[in-house]
């Protein structure tokens, strides 16, 4: 596997330079996000008048998942951090440099890392099915 990709973004023109592949720890960085924002709670559904009373005790209870909307951004910040090694030769600032570009270019860095993470998948095949010969 190559241990490293140059990109020319199609606006600026500049090179970036990224992680050939996505590692465990990687995805697992990034994931972790994703698993920090969902938050899960219990809500009655008593009447506020029937608390304590033997109805209430009897009353339901329903799950409620609460999510952060954000979470996407945060987990899209994650992955230039971990992802890119530099932008125009200068590995300093990475994100904060990389979100001050054009959006088309911040786009095609996107598009690019997503690639580089499903090309990092193995993708087994299917049991059921007959072997190829």
């Amino acid at each position: 596997m190559q241990e490293t990709k140059t990109i020319t973004l199609p606006v600026s023109k500049k090179q970036v330079v990224v992680k050939g592949y996505m590692t465990a720890q990687i995805d697992r960085e990034i994931q972790s996000i994703f698993a920090a924002a969902q938050q899960t709670h219990y809500e009655s559904m008593v009447d506020s008048d029937k608390i304590g009373t033997a109805e209430a005790l009897a009353g339901q209870t329903k799950v409620v998942m609460d999510s952060d909307p954000l979470a996407q951004f945060k987990a899209n910040d994650k992955m230039i951090e971990l992802m890119v090694i530099s932008l125009a030769g200068d590995a300093t600032n990475i994100l904060e440099r990389v979100m001050a570009l054009p959006k088309d270019d911040v786009a095609f860095i996107f598009e690019q890392l997503n690639s580089i993470e499903s090309d990092s998948k193995v993708v087994s095949s299917d049991p059921k099915a007959p072997p190829s010969n």
